[in-house]
C-alpha cells in the first residue's frame, strides 16, 4: 500500500479578552500551509479583522499575508455565504476562500458556550431557539420527535473559559496493492467524532464502496444517516459539487458532518490529480 496524499485542517475559536474571539483555521496538505483568521465581536459577532496567512507554497508565487478588509462589519453566522464571497473575491485560492466558511462554521459552533453574550437565559433556552431555528436541517433536527437527548442534555455542565470550540479534521489517500485506491476522512471535534473510508476503482475517481463509523454524536438518530452513504457507490467523485453530494447523501435526513466529510474527500482528490498532472 502507498501513501499518496494527505490534508489537515484545525479550527480553534477562543476568547480574546472579554470582548472578543479570535477564529483560526489552520490547513496543511502535502504541498503548502496557511491559517485563515477573524477577530469577531462576542455578542454580534461581527468580523472586525481578517487575515489570510501562506506557510509553507510549492511552486506558486503567494501573498504571504493578506489583510482581507472586505470581510470587517460581516456577520459571523447563518446566512453570510453572499457577503463572504464577495470579501473573498480578490483570493484566488479555492481552498484558502474555504477556510473562512470553516472559520464561520466553528463561531456558530461555540454559540453554545456564549450564552449571556448571545442573549440567552440558559443552556435549555437556547436549546429549543435551536430546535425551532435549525428545524429540518439534518437528521437530529428533522426528527426531534424521536430525538432521546435534547442538545442541552448532550452538553451538559461543559463550561469553556479560554478556548471554546475545536475542530480537527483530516483526509488520507491510499493506493492499494490491487490497484485501487482507499480515501479516509475523519473530522473530530467539541461535539462530533465521524469517519468516512471510501474504496475507489483503480482509476482512483468512482466509488467502489462507503463505510463510516459515528463515534461521538448527540444521539444515536444522527448514525442513521450512514444508510446514505450507499448512494455514493457506483458515483465518480471528481466534479461532484457540494449540493450534489447532499442531495445523495438525503439532505434534511442526512448529516451535515458527513456531507462535509465527503466532500472534503473530493476536495483531497482533485488536489492529489492537479499535483500529479503538474509533475508530468
Amino acid at each position: 500500500m502507498d501513501y499518496l496524499f494527505q490534508c489537515f485542517w484545525h479550527t480553534s475559536i477562543c476568547r480574546e479578552g472579554k470582548e472578543y474571539l479570535k477564529g483560526f483555521t489552520e490547513y496543511c496538505d502535502s504541498n503548502y500551509e496557511m491559517t485563515a483568521s477573524m477577530l469577531v465581536n462576542a455578542k454580534s459577532f461581527i468580523v472586525t479583522d481578517a487575515l489570510l496567512e501562506y506557510g509553507r507554497v510549492q511552486g506558486e508565487k503567494r501573498n504571504m499575508v493578506q489583510r482581507l478588509e472586505g470581510l470587517e462589519g460581516m456577520e459571523a453566522y447563518f446566512g453570510c455565504g453572499p457577503e463572504l464571497r464577495q470579501g473573498l473575491k480578490d483570493v484566488n485560492d479555492s481552498v484558502a476562500i474555504s477556510l473562512f466558511g470553516e472559520n464561520v462554521r466553528g463561531i456558530i459552533q461555540a454559540e453554545t458556550f456564549l450564552l449571556s453574550e448571545r442573549g440567552y437565559a440558559s443552556l435549555e433556552a437556547y436549546s429549543k431557539h435551536w430546535d425551532k431555528f435549525y428545524t429540518d436541517s439534518c437528521r437530529y433536527y428533522s426528527n426531534l420527535k424521536h430525538v432521546k437527548h435534547s442538545w442541552s442534555d448532550y452538553v451538559g455542565n461543559d463550561k469553556r473559559e479560554n478556548i471554546i470550540f475545536t475542530r480537527f479534521k483530516n483526509q488520507q489517500l491510499y493506493r492499494l496493492n490491487s490497484g485501487e485506491y482507499l480515501v479516509s476522512g475523519s473530522l473530530s471535534d467539541s461535539f462530533h467524532e465521524i469517519n468516512v473510508v471510501l474504496s475507489l476503482n483503480g482509476s482512483g475517481t468512482r466509488v467502489i464502496a462507503a463505510k463510516s463509523s459515528f463515534l461521538r454524536v448527540p444521539d444515536a438518530i444522527c448514525r442513521e444517516s450512514v444508510d446514505y452513504l450507499r448512494r455514493l457507490e457506483g458515483k465518480d467523485l471528481i466534479g461532484l459539487s457540494k449540493k450534489e453530494i447532499a442531495e445523495l447523501l438525503g439532505k434534511s435526513q442526512g448529516c451535515v458532518h458527513l456531507i462535509d466529510i465527503v466532500h472534503d474527500a473530493v476536495t483531497t482528490l482533485s488536489l492529489y490529480i492537479k499535483q500529479v498532472d503538474l509533475k508530468r
